[in-house]
């Protein structure tokens, strides 16, 4: 599917920020909605990752791997901020 490298690298970014959208985006409406505040910044930061691991099923098996490395590497980078 990719052709290089680049377009893969752009692709786990674009996987990335949609994960990071749309956590900000549930997290918004819990607030707006069900006037649920958040007990922490970094419980976006973990729904994002949460996403991220369930969406890892919609790709497919060749380059699930390099998914798995992307969160690997992520969970690693926010349990050394959080």
């Amino acid at each position: 599917m990719f052709r290089d490298e680049s377009s893969k690298i752009r692709m786990q970014f674009l996987s990335v920020c949609a994960g990071a959208m749309w956590a900000l985006r549930k997290t918004r409406n819990n607030m707006v909605f069900s006037d649920r505040l958040l007990t922490s910044p970094s419980v976006v930061i973990h729904k994002m990752l949460v996403f991220l691991n369930n969406w890892k099923m919609l790709v497919k098996a060749k380059e699930m791997q390099g998914v798995e490395e992307l969160i690997y590497k992520l969970v690693e980078r926010v349990g050394s901020v959080a």
